[in-house]
């Protein structure tokens, strides 16, 4: 992810000249008033501050689990988003320049946010919502018939190691759903925080519901359990003082 990150601010600084306009404020120095100096370093330090988050977010996309993409999910996934957006500017939260907005909107036969009412966007969110919804079903085979594709493709063109790599991803996937459906019937359940706490008193048990109680009478014996590490032998001979708490096989 840090190589990702570096290639892709690295290329964004390329793209907007970031080395060499600060370069050229530096041959200036010398004849720049220090209040117009301050001036431009820090706009050009705020520009590179957003390249860098640009690049954060290009590089931690996470693709929503809960259906399946293939390139018919994507173009209402994106629709859906752009139309979020697009509801976002009506309400004035949106961005303050929204050009780009509109030239998306045009490719993707959104009607012009400047020229319809804010009902008729939400109407729009509904109804791609509705067909997401109605495509989740298929949305399994859509992705196989995707990758399946890409194979017949990447074959085609005798790139083997790109296909290789494509049904690399579907077994993957095929043994993922076959695991996730084993351990769901064979595994117990994963615990949710506690909502209640029951404790051995003097005239019998008492049962806490409240936070408060549950954690000032679970406190003690949870910072017991967490101090086991303190009473190991390893914490007691000199092999701690000469690994260190963060050593290990190297």
């Amino acid at each position: 992810m840090i190589r990702l990150y570096n290639a892709e601010l690295t290329a964004k600084c390329d793209e907007h000249n970031m080395f060499g306009r600060m370069d050229e404020i530096l041959r200036l120095t010398d004849y720049l008033e220090v209040a117009d100096f301050e001036i431009i370093i820090n706009a050009l330090d705020t520009e590179f501050m957003q390249l860098m988050l640009h690049s954060e977010n290009e590089v931690s996309k996470f693709m929503m689990g809960h259906i399946e993409w293939s390139p018919t999910i994507g173009i209402w996934l994106s629709r859906r988003w752009l139309l979020k957006r697009v509801q976002q500017w009506m309400q004035g939260t949106g961005t303050p320049d929204p050009r780009n907005m509109f030239r998306e909107c045009s490719r993707m036969n959104i009607p012009d946010p400047r020229e319809v009412s804010y009902d008729t966007i939400c109407m729009q969110i509904i109804t791609t919502n509705a067909e997401i919804s109605r495509l989740a079903k298929d949305a399994p085979a859509l992705h196989r018939e995707h990758l399946l594709g890409l194979i017949e493709d990447a074959e085609e063109k005798s790139d083997n190691v790109r296909a290789q790599a494509i049904l690399e991803i579907l077994r993957r996937e095929a043994q993922k759903k076959t695991w996730r459906k084993i351990n769901y019937s064979t595994r117990p359940p994963h615990g949710a925080a506690p909502t209640s706490i029951q404790v051995e008193t003097p005239s019998g048990t008492t049962t806490y519901r409240n936070e408060d109680e549950i954690f000032d009478h679970s406190a003690h014996h949870l910072s017991h359990q967490f101090r086991h590490a303190f009473s190991a032998p390893i914490y007691t001979s000199s092999s701690l003082q000469e690994v260190g708490p963060l050593g290990d096989t190297d």
